[in-house]
């Protein structure tokens, strides 16, 4: 439980430098952190957030933006869910 709250803890910030490397078309940031990401969502067995991360370094990888678009978007909705199942954890 302690890693996904660190996790959590952490992520605006991780999103704010994922959207920052989007708008400025820096493919090369983006892969970096959606690999990394996927790492952290493999440490805490959160299969849906590491497809979503894989899906964003492979468009990164391709250089293709709209699918690094999607994938953030996707790495969104599952930290919405991911948070929400943490806070009723925590009740």
């Amino acid at each position: 439980m302690k890693l996904l709250h660190d996790f959590l803890k952490n992520v605006d910030s991780r999103l704010k430098l994922l959207a920052g490397a989007l708008a400025v078309a820096d493919c090369e940031a983006l892969r970096r952190e959606a690999h990394s990401m996927k790492g952290a969502a493999a440490v805490l067995a959160a299969t849906p957030l590491k497809t979503a991360a894989e899906l964003l370094e492979e468009g990164a990888k391709s250089g293709d933006l709209v699918e690094g678009a999607k994938g953030i978007r996707a790495i969104e909705r599952e930290i919405a869910l991911l948070t929400t199942f943490c806070g009723k954890l925590q009740q």
